[in-house]
């Protein structure tokens, strides 16, 4: 599907609130409620929208600890770490890379003991290299036709 300045759009808008009705995406954008509809499913449709989600305050939560680990695994554990970070709460976000870990984790707890008991999971399946966030000066930027632009 190739996306006009009217789907960036919205998908601008959706990104900043995803609760919005048609009808204040529609004024947004420009479009009547029926016209955003049928765009928005159609977005959906092809699978440019995924999901909607709330984003949660972790400290609110008493999520206080979170961290990114390397893990450094043989292929023959991969399908072993991925029921182990799906089954796990505290594995947020699970990516497999190229270079020297096979994957990076996002964790996130509210105590060291805790941490060291996932942190001991994680290394049954290979070698571990933790980092504590200390702060996240940037969390998630929406996703604009920009993003091509050289730098």
């Amino acid at each position: 599907m190739v996306l006009d300045e009217t789907d960036w759009k919205i998908l601008a808008a959706l990104q900043d609130d995803a609760r919005q009705s048609f009808t204040a995406l529609g004024d947004t954008v420009g479009l009547s409620s029926p016209a955003v509809t049928e765009r928005v499913r159609k977005l959906e449709a092809v699978g440019i929208i995924q999901k909607y989600a709330a984003q949660l305050d972790l400290a609110a939560l008493g999520i206080t600890i979170q961290a990114f680990v390397n893990l450094t695994t043989s292929p023959q554990n991969y399908s072993r770490i991925h029921t182990l970070v799906d089954q796990t709460p505290a594995f947020l976000e699970c990516h497999h890379l190229t270079g020297d870990a096979s994957f990076i984790i996002r964790v996130v707890t509210d105590s060291l003991p805790h941490l060291e008991t996932l942190l001991q999971k994680l290394s049954r399946y290979g070698t571990t290299q933790t980092a504590l966030v200390l702060s996240t000066p940037l969390s998630q930027k929406a996703i604009t036709p920009d993003i091509w632009e050289p730098c």
